[in-house]
């Protein structure tokens, strides 16, 4: 088992790097991260608002 960057370093090799299936991967990872990251910022910020008043 492995985290997502440490399992697309497979596709980077000494010599060849296949970009195609190195950009997929990282393509399909980032939505959901960024998905997560816009739900607890508005949770964070609405958290603030509440304990200034």
């Amino acid at each position: 088992m492995k985290t997502l960057p440490q399992g697309l370093t497979v596709f980077v090799g000494e010599f060849t790097t296949d970009w195609g299936v190195l950009f997929t991967g990282l393509t399909l990872a980032a939505p959901p991260i960024t998905l997560l990251d816009i739900v607890l910022s508005k949770q964070f910020i609405s958290d603030i608002k509440v304990r200034r008043g």
